[in-house]
């Protein structure tokens, strides 16, 4: 997934590869411009954040993060960054080594009716969140192959169908597909179902919850 969402950019951008510091699976976009020198970062860090970049990764967690977990940060830091809305709901900003970092739990890209859309949903709202505010030129800069916003819903992750009474939804798919749908905690299952038919539940399943949140 990090290798289509790097294929999103059209800037300079690394490999996805393991980053050395803590073996986290990475990879940043750079805007070309070189970043203020500061004393505060030591020989290596200094090096490695010469240019302004907007960085993504997944590792393991640690002492701090007790999970496995997907992160966006952007270097330098641009002021207001932690206030800038982040997708899907799941995620947030967490301050990290005097810094702001976005983490999206592992848990709830795997426990989405979508989660790929769940995890570039997540991986752009941290890019749009720090390349806006640091002045990136954000149009020149996205690839052909980067899809309209309307295709990354704000919300992609566990659906709550409660206002379209979710019941009534579930045994009408039952009807139509000869499955049981599970609606129970917001995520989206079938029981009794196999292939395109789950898929094609899942797929209702997630329109519904869309109206639901309209």
């Amino acid at each position: 997934m990090f290798e289509t969402y790097a294929g999103w950019y059209c800037g300079k951008t690394s490999p996805v590869h393991l980053f050395w510091h803590s073996l986290d699976l990475a990879v940043t976009r750079f805007d070309g411009r070189r970043a203020p020198d500061t004393d505060a970062l030591g020989s290596i860090d200094r090096e490695a954040y010469s240019h302004n970049v907007v960085s993504f990764g997944f590792w393991a967690g640690d002492q701090t993060v007790r999970e496995p977990t997907y992160y966006a940060y952007a270097a330098p830091e641009p002021a207001g960054l932690r206030e800038q809305p982040l997708h899907p709901d799941d995620a947030q900003w967490v301050g990290r080594g005097g810094g702001s970092l976005a983490l999206l739990p592992y848990e709830a890209v795997r426990t989405a009716c979508d989660p790929r859309k769940t995890l570039l949903s997540f991986l752009e709202s941290g890019y749009q969140a720090g390349a806006r505010l640091a002045g990136w030129n954000r149009d020149e800069l996205r690839s052909a192959w980067c899809p309209p916003p309307r295709e990354l819903p704000r919300h992609p992750g566990r659906l709550s169908m409660d206002a379209l009474d979710g019941n009534a939804i579930a045994g009408q798919l039952d009807g139509l597909f000869g499955a049981e749908l599970t609606t129970a905690g917001g995520t989206c299952a079938t029981r009794g179902a196999r292939g395109p038919i789950a898929r094609g539940a899942a797929k209702i399943s997630a329109s519904a919850g869309r109206l639901a949140r309209s």
